[in-house]
């Protein structure tokens, strides 16, 4: 194994405080067609998400002699950002950039939009959206501007559907809102509110949305940002809102907008559907599941007994008597009503997934994207039943909002194990022929990869390295068929009120984007163990006052301990004709968030412990390891800077040990970006405050860690804050 550390000196991280304004450069020509072969998009080659790159100039032959290319420092956030409680920090970067023509986009927690000259590091222009007075946005009562923080996790580039000359970064905002920008200048080009947002009881009751929490239409209470997809062809953009994890949750949608007129004169877009979810959470439709299954071309529930799919068209039927016990009044609560409504509000809900990317058939105009977990999330009582479709993948298609199919992983959830991050359209060779496939990873630590056209399993990977608990054991607990599972079982430990080990825990095993090699057939997923000591708790009233989020307090005082040593994560690579293992790898004795990416025989695995990972496709030996020195929550985008230069482009959101909840993100520190490539004569460059590039020689033989971890990355956050001072008196670029 092949260590590299990189080399800055103390002189050299001082130059890098302030990087000089680039104007000129602007992004090149855009890529014809829908191939994503010029730009690289929150997964890699958006839309189909492999998190795959076909370039070759980096190899296990030389990938010892990848360095340090150039940092940009994030600056600390300003005053009039303001944290929104709880976990949220205003600081840092944790969104894997977009490389396109050269230039390196990406946006800062603090709502600054910043895009980079991928070859050295150098503003091309910056936009702060928390001074934007954007029309047709008004965002925690102030119009036009956001100024709570987000938490993103993907930027959005589309080539053409302003103009072929006119490429847009698209940003979902933490706060109810869209915006697109000119991605050669940083102009404005589109602003709006998707809607279903509206905090106006009256709007969402006639949407039969009875929670009061969707973080849409409560930005104060949340921070997570809708996730969208975008179909040039059509001119259509697919969203759906979000959800909060307790008895305050609202009703799961999915919305198309068709925005051809909306990037032309910032004119509010025309909505051509809305799909719901969920059944409507006053109970007035205990048959909405059925009729919503029937109109389905196929629907499906994974079995993991036996690590099947229940095929509920054919169940319904084959055995219309059993089917309408599972189906009927999902969502049932112990009052009779769905959702334990009251006339006032209801207890349960479920919405979109989170992280990662949704992906998109251009040539169908289908979109497959993914739901959260059924809320309250640890204590089913309010929520009997499978809960669809909570837990889910879906099928849609962009231009009708008609839902091909749907595919439950969990039913009946009861640990917070919903389908969030990157969701992967791919061909697969499976028994010699060609196959069109969904390939997506759950919080349950299930691997599936499912039938594009059908949703039919074709197989489903539980990795042997996770240690399931006996109370977070699926074929115990989450048998679709078996209803005393669905109707009785209200948590995890049910009926006893003490406490329990769970594992996978709320964060599940699998928290992070897989990775898909087209030229190998095979793709790659991180699975962890952390187990943790969980409790049940009330979630009907009268016991706790409403709103509440999660499950409430526990019963008794939580005294159960952890194992010691038991949180490790493992690489797997497995072959997607056959869904089985090809070989693994123990990366480190810690959890796992972000992503991977795979490029020419490597597999690159960026961890919170500040290393980075090469991994050898064929037989996942490590080919070389670096270290940044930061955490590193998310995958690297991999594309080429202006001169057809490899750049690896990442940040590095705070220091390591700084983030809240340890692996799981949440910086509390500035951090910076950085990219990594292969300079001719083992060289770094750094940018000077003259806008100029400085050549910073790595000494061979001496080893830097201790000096750059103890002195550099002090430096590069301390001092970061007098950079934002000199930046936010300039301008950006015209």
């Amino acid at each position: 194994m092949n260590r590299t550390n990189l080399l800055l000196t103390l002189s050299s991280l001082t130059l890098l405080l302030v990087s000089g304004i680039s104007p000129s450069l602007v992004v090149s020509a855009t890529p014809s067609g829908s191939s994503a072969s010029n730009w690289t998009g929150p997964m890699g080659d958006y839309p189909f998400n492999f998190d795959y790159s076909a370039q070759t100039q980096l190899s296990a032959s030389n990938v010892g002699q990848i360095g340090l290319s150039w940092a940009f420092p994030i600056p600390a956030a300003p005053p009039t950002i303001k944290a929104s409680g709880g976990l949220l920090s205003p600081q840092g970067d944790v969104v894997t950039p977009i490389i396109a023509g050269g230039v390196a986009y990406t946006i800062t927690n603090f709502q600054l939009l910043i895009a980079l000259d991928a070859s050295n590091g150098k503003i091309v222009w910056t936009k702060d959206l928390s001074t934007l007075n954007a029309p047709n946005i008004a965002v925690g009562g102030i119009k036009g501007n956001i100024t709570l923080p987000g938490h993103y996790h993907s930027l959005y580039y589309t080539s053409h559907i302003k103009s072929s000359t006119t490429p847009l970064i698209w940003v979902s905002c933490g706060t109810q809102c869209m915006e697109a920008f000119n991605a050669n200048t940083g102009d404005l080009v589109a602003s709006f509110d998707p809607g279903f947002g509206n905090p106006n009881p009256s709007y969402q009751h006639s949407l039969g949305n009875y929670g009061t929490n969707c973080l849409s239409n409560n930005p104060g209470a949340g921070f997570a940002h809708d996730w969208l997809v975008i179909d040039e062809n059509s001119g259509t953009l697919v969203t759906g809102n979000g959800a909060s994890e307790g008895t305050d949750s609202c009703r799961g949608m999915y919305v198309g907008f068709d925005i051809t007129q909306t990037v032309v004169d910032n004119s509010a877009p025309k909505l051509l559907w809305r799909d719901f979810t969920i059944p409507p959470q006053d109970g007035s439709n205990p048959n909405w599941t059925i009729s919503d299954i029937a109109n389905m071309s196929h629907a499906w529930v994974y079995e993991p007994t036996n690590k099947t799919a229940i095929d509920l068209k054919a169940w319904a039927t084959n055995n219309p008597a059993s089917f309408h016990a599972f189906a009927y009044n999902d969502w049932l609560g112990p009052n009779g009503k769905q959702y334990a409504f009251n006339g006032t509000h209801s207890f349960a809900g479920s919405a979109t997934g989170w992280g990662g990317a949704w992906a998109l058939d251009p040539k169908t105009h289908t979109a497959y994207v993914a739901t959260d977990q059924a809320s309250p999330d640890a204590n089913g009582t309010v929520r009997h039943g499978p809960d669809l479709w909570s837990d889910s993948v879906l099928s849609i298609n962009t231009q009708t909002g008609n839902v091909n199919w749907a595919f439950q992983t969990t039913s009946h959830d009861l640990y917070d194990w919903d389908c969030s991050w990157g969701v992967i359209l791919a061909n697969a060779t499976i028994a010699g022929q060609s196959q069109e496939v969904v390939i997506k990873g759950c919080k349950n630590g299930v691997f599936y990869e499912m039938n594009a056209q059908t949703g039919a399993l074709i197989w489903a990977f539980t990795a042997p390295s996770i240690k399931a608990s006996h109370y977070a054991t699926q074929a115990l607990w989450n048998d679709p068929a078996n209803q005393t599972s669905m109707r009785v079982h209200d948590w995890p430990d049910y009926p006893s009120l003490q406490p329990y080990i769970q594992n996978p825990f709320a964060a599940g095993s699998i928290e992070s984007n897989p990775a898909f090699d087209p030229t190998t057939n095979e793709a790659f997923v991180v699975t962890y163990n952390s187990p943790s000591s969980s409790c049940a708790g009330d979630v009907l009233p009268p016991q706790v006052k409403y709103p509440t989020s999660f499950s409430g307090p526990c019963h008794v005082k939580n005294t159960l301990k952890p194992p010691a040593n038991a949180v490790n994560s493992t690489l797997w690579a497995i072959d997607a004709g056959t869904g089985k293992a090809v070989c693994s790898l123990n990366i480190a004795d810690i959890g796992f968030r972000g992503g991977i990416s795979v490029t020419n025989g490597m597999v690159v695995v960026p961890r919170s412990d500040g290393n980075i990972d090469f991994i050898s496709e064929s037989n996942c030996s490590k080919l070389n390891e670096i270290f940044i020195d930061g955490a590193l929550v998310t995958n690297m985008a991999i594309g080429t800077d202006s001169k057809n230069n490899l750049r690896l482009i990442m940040p590095a959101s705070g220091a390591v040990g700084s983030l809240a909840l340890g692996f799981l993100g949440f910086p509390s520190q500035p951090g910076y970006l950085f990219a990594l490539g292969l300079p001719a004569s083992a060289t770094q460059s750094v940018t000077t405050p003259s806008g100029t590039t400085q050549t910073v020689v790595n000494s061979s033989g001496i080893d830097t860690t201790t000096f750059y971890a103890v002195v550099a990355v002090a430096v590069i956050f301390i001092l970061a804050t007098g950079f934002l001072a000199a930046r936010r008196g300039r301008k950006p670029a015209p």
